[in-house]
């Protein structure tokens, strides 16, 4: 009895222990992947180039790729196109004369140059010549072993019996003025037949030579443009104008004429003059005055005072005159005369010296300019 309920609970073992290995198979044990595919979880995993359930069935690999624009896919794997460009350097010349050209193309492995003259070249940066002229279009053709690209451009060559292209260039006179100033441009452009300016401030002009008054200071850009029937040129120059000045200062006053004598007769009972001078504003306020140093026994002119801390003028619209006097100890000191009325702001050279004059009367100034 005892050795039978062991045998049974043995049974029951091993019944448990197959139904448990059951449940465990490999998904894989059976599965069948053909070329090269590989099986998960049952389901087999194809290689670029196969579909299926198998992997039995061969496709184009680039339809399973995505390229970017300017790629070629080839067994599923993504190459550059080549990209073609190109400068040149002599356009316009007189027939015979060589065009120079230079390859900007990228990824490309080989070149195919056709000169629109019935001539090629494989040269990657080649230079041809034109015997006769006209206009010629230039092709070029970069390769590599996934595809090609174009690009053409046109080419003029002149005959000695056309008229030559115009080229452009001006001389500038005047150039570093100080605002407001007008600034000339000489042309000395060949073969063109009309002209445009700009001047780089808004301003234009069409004549053959030209001028242009700049009202502010700055750098401006001019270009001039030169036309004829077989096409057009362009120069440029820049043009440096100062800033306006907006203080002049005064360093020395020198009277260079003056009345010596009051109509013949001496101004002081002493038979001399001591001259001195007053600057005012129209309105009659002295500005500035050297009484109290005063030019004694004075027989002849120039006379001049220095400051030594120069006198600042900010208001250069103001109109100013100098007085000047002979001193007098005993009375009322004697008029000489006096200078038109003047403004600082009326002067657009800006000069290290300015000279006001008067009815026998003259001054000078030494002036710098901020």
């Amino acid at each position: 009895m005892k050795t039978t309920i062991k045998l049974f609970n043995i049974l029951l073992v091993l019944t448990f222990l197959s139904a448990s290995f059951s449940g465990c198979k490999d998904p894989c044990k059976d599965a069948v992947c053909l070329n090269g595919g590989t099986c998960d979880d049952g389901d087999c995993d194809c290689p670029l180039g196969y579909t299926g359930e198998h992997c039995e069935t061969e496709v184009d690999a680039c339809t399973q790729v995505t390229c970017d624009q300017n790629q070629a896919c080839v067994d599923g794997t993504c190459h550059n196109l080549p990209t073609a460009g190109f400068t040149f350097a002599g356009n316009g010349c007189t027939a015979a004369c060589s065009i120079l050209l230079t390859n900007s193309s990228l990824e490309a492995t080989s070149y195919s140059w056709d000169f629109g003259d019935g001539s090629n070249s494989s040269e990657a940066n080649p230079s041809h010549e034109y015997i006769t002229g006209g206009t010629y279009t230039v092709v070029l053709t970069a390769t590599n072993d996934y595809g090609s690209a174009t690009n053409s451009q046109q080419v003029l060559i002149q005959s000695s019996s056309q008229q030559q292209l115009p080229t452009a260039s001006f001389n500038v006179g005047n150039n570093g003025c100080t605002a407001t100033c007008t600034v000339s441009f000489t042309n000395t452009s060949s073969n063109g037949t009309s002209y445009s300016w700009n001047f780089g401030d808004g301003s234009t002009a069409t004549s053959s030579n030209a001028s242009h008054s700049y009202n502010s200071g700055g750098s401006y850009t001019v270009t001039l443009t030169a036309t004829n029937s077989y096409g057009s040129d362009q120069y440029q120059q820049t043009v440096t104008v100062g800033s306006a000045p907006t203080t002049v200062r005064i360093t020395n006053i020198a009277i260079l004429s003056a009345p010596l004598t009051n109509g013949g007769t001496a101004w002081d009972i002493g038979g001399d003059a001591d001259v001195y001078f007053d600057m005012k504003t129209s309105g009659g306020s002295v500005i500035s005055s050297s009484s109290g140093n005063e030019y004694t026994n004075v027989t002849s002119y120039p006379i001049s005072w220095d400051y030594p801390t120069p006198l600042e003028i900010t208001n250069l619209n103001q109109q100013y005159r100098v007085a000047i006097y002979d001193y007098d100890t005993t009375s009322g000191d004697d008029y000489m005369g006096q200078t038109n009325l003047f403004t600082f702001g009326s002067y657009t050279s800006y000069p290290s010296t300015i000279t006001v004059t008067g009815s026998g009367v003259s001054v000078r100034f030494t002036v710098t300019w901020i």
